[in-house]
């Protein structure tokens, strides 16, 4: 193969992947706008670092979600998760909260429940973690 035939491979190859991106993020979005339409969605709001998003308990692709094994606010430990990468990125700036920040949880049925973070661990990913134990 001559050069322009695999630059033109590679461009194409290029272009595939940054429009499965995109529409990856637009399912993102469109789900996004379905959830906000449902009042009886909780939300978690984070003024410190701009988060206001509603909860599901559907799927990490439709942003925050809440955990099934834990608990409702007042009932035990709340367990959210949510990206910091793709999908609407809904917890992007997470390492910029700081000690004494409010979380609020506002729940159908329970209220507005307030959070003070106490503390902040910035936990390693598993594959370095695993690198690191290699090495040692």
């Amino acid at each position: 193969m001559d050069k322009p035939k695999i630059t033109t491979i590679v461009v194409i190859i290029c272009i595939i992947i940054l429009g499965l991106y995109a529409a990856g993020e637009v399912n993102y979005y469109s789900s996004k706008i379905a959830i906000e339409k449902n009042i009886d969605s909780p939300v978690v709001n984070i003024p410190t670092i701009g988060i206001e998003e509603k909860i599901n308990n559907v799927s990490l692709s439709q942003g925050v979600m809440h955990d099934a094994k834990s608990f409702t606010p007042t009932n035990g430990d709340v367990i959210l998760s949510g990206h910091r990468t793709l999908q609407g990125s809904p917890f992007l700036r997470l390492n910029e909260l700081n000690n004494g920040d409010i979380i609020t949880l506002e729940w159908p049925g329970i209220g507005e429940v307030n959070y003070t973070v106490i503390n902040k661990t910035i936990a390693v990913s598993y594959t370095h973690l695993r690198a690191h134990e290699t090495c040692a």
